[in-house]
């Protein structure tokens, strides 16, 4: 009788042992593909500029009609008024692939151009009828004096706030 015994306890182990093996396999293989398909995602989300047609991903109805645009950091900045501030955050609208480049590459002096600008202003300039559009046409006169390769299309507000 002890010979049964023995071999019901080997079949016993047997038993567990594949599903062990199956479960050891579930355990790895889920991990491993939520971490694939989330790298694929993080792989292609960073190369928007090579899927989209737009440098900030965004598609051309979004963007006015104009094939490319590309955020500036934000800007918050004390009005002519003295006591009153904007806070402005935009996107500059272009076609040529290049201005990116420039875009990027004169940053520092856009931003400066745009506070210059937004210093000169009051809020009720702004605030009055037609008048952010008289500020986004300001602002793309101050930027496209500064760029050489090609001509900015237009300015985006994507937010205008006066405090």
């Amino acid at each position: 009788m002890p010979l049964l015994d023995e071999r019901k306890e080997k079949e016993v182990e047997n038993k567990d042992e594949p599903v062990k093996k199956k479960r050891n396999k579930l355990f790895y293989f889920v991990p491993l593909t939520l971490a694939l398909v989330f790298l694929v995602y993080f792989l292609l989300a960073g190369q928007v500029q090579i899927i989209f047609p737009t440098a900030s991903g965004g598609d051309l109805e979004e963007n006015n009609g104009y094939r490319y645009t590309k955020p500036l950091p934000e800007f918050i900045v004390n009005l002519a008024d003295g006591n009153r501030y904007i806070k402005l955050n935009l996107h500059l609208a272009f076609d040529q692939r290049q201005l990116q480049r420039e875009i990027e590459d004169r940053e520092a002096e856009i931003r400066d151009r745009v506070i210059i600008l937004l210093r000169e202003k009051t809020a009720e300039e702004i605030s009055a009828a037609g008048g952010a559009e008289i500020l986004r046409q300001e602002l793309e006169k101050e930027i496209n004096d500064l760029l050489v390769e090609g001509e900015l299309g237009t300015v985006l507000f994507w937010d205008l706030l006066i405090q």
